[in-house]
């Protein structure tokens, strides 16, 4: 890109806004660092490798809805407020994953309504998340793919699956 010119898809913030933006952008290299350096077991803490993913998730949502405007006609220069309920709900999921796992990890089996709601909105904000930085297309593959996984007893021949619940797949 030329010097002087914008990258006219992304948001171009300033203030606290700016400050969310590069924390979070920040974050995400150092929290993959030390989950691939294992640093936690250098110092005698025992995490579990879906802590460290929820973690990124959250911050990698977040991210994802400060730097990405919803369309063509969204807010260029300043975070729309339903673009924070999305920054929100990301951090509140990724969280709950990081902070609940040792808890959770015993009960995998067990659909619980906390499980199968911040599975549902997980689905949501990945879907939204992949729409705005990929486009409609991997959108619609991985929807297809969710669809699949839930109506697969219904297709035949070798593409029969036992297909499953949409709790079940929202944990």
């Amino acid at each position: 890109m030329a010097e002087g010119t914008e990258d006219v898809r992304f948001r171009t913030l300033h203030g606290f806004e700016r400050r969310l933006e590069l924390c979070l952008l920040c974050l995400l290299p150092i929290i993959g660092t030390v989950f691939v350096l294992e640093v936690p077991s250098f110092v005698g803490v025992a995490i579990f490798r879906e802590q460290f993913l929820g973690l990124f998730l959250a911050l990698l949502l977040g991210a994802a809805f400060v730097t990405k405007p919803a369309g063509k006609r969204a807010a260029r220069t300043s975070v729309p407020w339903y673009d924070w309920l999305l920054v929100l709900a990301s951090l509140v999921v990724g969280l709950f994953i990081a902070v609940h796992y040792p808890e959770m990890a015993y009960q995998l089996a067990v659909i619980t309504p906390t499980k199968w709601l911040l599975g549902v909105i997980t689905i949501i904000l990945v879907l939204e998340a992949c729409r705005r930085l990929v486009g409609w297309v991997l959108t619609a593959l991985v929807l297809s793919f969710v669809l699949y996984g839930r109506f697969g007893h219904l297709f035949p021949g070798i593409f029969e699956s036992r297909g499953a619940s949409w709790e079940r797949l929202a944990m």
